[in-house]
């Protein structure tokens, strides 16, 4: 389980109101107010922006049909199928929007549409048995493949005074109804048992009730195959950190080692364990001809995908599943990249002469890597690091032949604070605040800092290497 901040409307969440009460012109006044003040108790703009933004949106217990119908105005290239029980509300919802569809139908008693993403908003609280509850997940874990996105928003028990705030509303809303409420912690819970890696949104921040959002990615069980000497292989793996989100903070960073690698990401470029796309968006640039996103974990395989046609990754790239076996072997790139990977790669060296043989004569390797390992900490045992390299330890993993460009230590006063994580604070899981001020205080230091050290001590280690021109 990990947590993100709710993702902001870029155009203003005022905007969606305005459309959505443009749909709704037909019904009546008091309609209208109870829909202005739903969209802003339930942070229904927020909701709207966790939705995958293309394919089919199966939205499950829709109701009046505000959220889907949200849904489908907000990006046209989804088509919204909306599940409602209730005939009168299902009418209400039906043929306001092109791209949504209204079917009448009890969600527990009809086989579910195929799609990619589930929807489930303040919904499961509303049914008559928490058994219920557990049935709805039990068929949208049945029904989402690897990769798929469930969203689900709820009220969570988690925040005492918030909540009965909300139950107030609910029971003004919805007199004489029995509630289920549950803490969150209870559907991360769930969902994990259904197959789910679970992301917490937290709602609460700006309204005074107690609205979360989850959202669940399916993952897939690992496949083996065998390389033609018999080994098996992993074909298919889920990334056991939890860090990768809150990373997405460390814009100055990505900015430094940007700077650091001046001209070397040109040409065609390959990023072996892209994760969500965090450091490809920040790295690729109109230099790069091609931008191939390797990903060996289908549900962040998925999500990149996902990013490429709403413009949150560069149109160059494209995403390829599976680790660097899954690339054919032969000069194809230019640019070979490992940016805060190759510490979770058991045998780095075999990696390495893998990632060499994909090059192009003159082609270049670039490696992102933690430093030191005096400073390896709980965080880096969290996530899966087999280690942490000095300058001479990553230089033994490259293959003979190549000759390095440039090998620096970078981010001297991030070693310091790792030091003090790695001895005193020992916490397995930085918070984003603790990125957001190592990225916007310290960062900048260090970028003022190293050269006067001559790089030789730092976080991490930043490496450039070029292929033979005669291989």
């Amino acid at each position: 389980m990990t947590t993100r901040r709710a993702p902001r409307d870029p155009i203003g969440p005022g905007a969606g109101l305005r459309d959505l009460l443009a749909v709704y012109a037909d019904t009546t006044p008091a309609f209208r107010l109870f829909l202005a003040h739903r969209w802003w108790h339930a942070s229904l703009s927020e909701v709207e922006r966790l939705v995958p933004r293309e394919g089919v949106v199966l939205d499950l217990g829709c109701g009046h049909g505000i959220a889907a119908n949200l849904f489908g105005l907000r990006a046209p290239g989804r088509r919204v199928v909306a599940i409602e029980r209730n005939p009168d509300k299902a009418a209400l919802a039906r043929g306001r929007v092109a791209n949504v569809e209204v079917i009448e139908h009890d969600v527990l008693d009809t086989a579910l549409p195929e799609a990619r993403t589930v929807t489930i908003v303040d919904v499961l609280h509303h049914l008559e048995s928490r058994e219920a509850q557990e049935r709805i997940l039990d068929a949208v874990g049945a029904l989402l493949p690897p990769g798929g996105t469930l969203v689900l928003k709820e009220v969570t028990r988690s925040r005492p005074l918030r909540f009965r705030a909300t139950l107030v509303l609910d029971r003004l809303a919805y007199p004489g109804e029995r509630f289920h409420f549950r803490r969150h912690e209870e559907f991360v819970a769930m969902l994990e048992e259904r197959g789910f890696a679970v992301e917490v949104v937290p709602l609460w921040r700006r309204v005074p009730y107690a609205h979360v959002a989850l959202v669940g990615r399916k993952l897939a069980a690992a496949r083996t195959r065998e390389e033609p000497g018999g080994t098996p292989v992993s074909s298919a793996v889920t990334y056991e950190g939890s860090e990768l989100p809150v990373f997405e903070y460390a814009v100055r960073w990505k900015a430094y080692v940007r700077a650091m690698l001046g001209h070397a990401l040109t040409g065609d470029v390959l990023e072996v364990g892209a994760g969500i796309g965090a450091a490809t968006r920040a790295l690729c640039g109109p230099e790069s001809t091609s931008w191939t996103c390797l990903e060996p974990d289908p549900v962040l395989a998925a999500q990149l995908r996902e990013r490429i046609p709403t413009m949150d990754l560069p149109c160059a790239c494209r995403v390829v599943e599976g680790d660097i076996s899954a690339i054919p072997a032969g000069p194809a790139y230019d640019c070979v990249t490992y940016f805060d990977v190759l510490e979770h790669i058991e045998d780095d060296r075999a990696e390495l002469r893998r990632a060499l043989e994909r090059l192009r004569p003159g082609g270049r390797l670039i490696v992102v890597a933690p430093a030191f390992p005096a400073l390896y900490s709980a965080f880096d045992a969290a996530i899966g690091h087999h280690r942490r390299y000095t300058r001479a330890t990553l230089e033994a993993a490259v293959p003979t032949g190549m000759r390095r460009l440039r090998l620096l230590y970078l981010d001297a006063v991030g070693s310091l604070t790792s030091l003090v994580n790695r001895w005193l604070l020992r916490d397995p899981t930085p918070s984003a605040a603790q990125i957001v001020f190592w990225d916007r205080a310290l960062v900048p230091c260090s970028r003022l800092l190293d050269p006067l050290v001559g790089h030789r001590f730092g976080r991490s280690l930043v490496g450039v290497w070029l292929a033979s021109q005669d291989r």
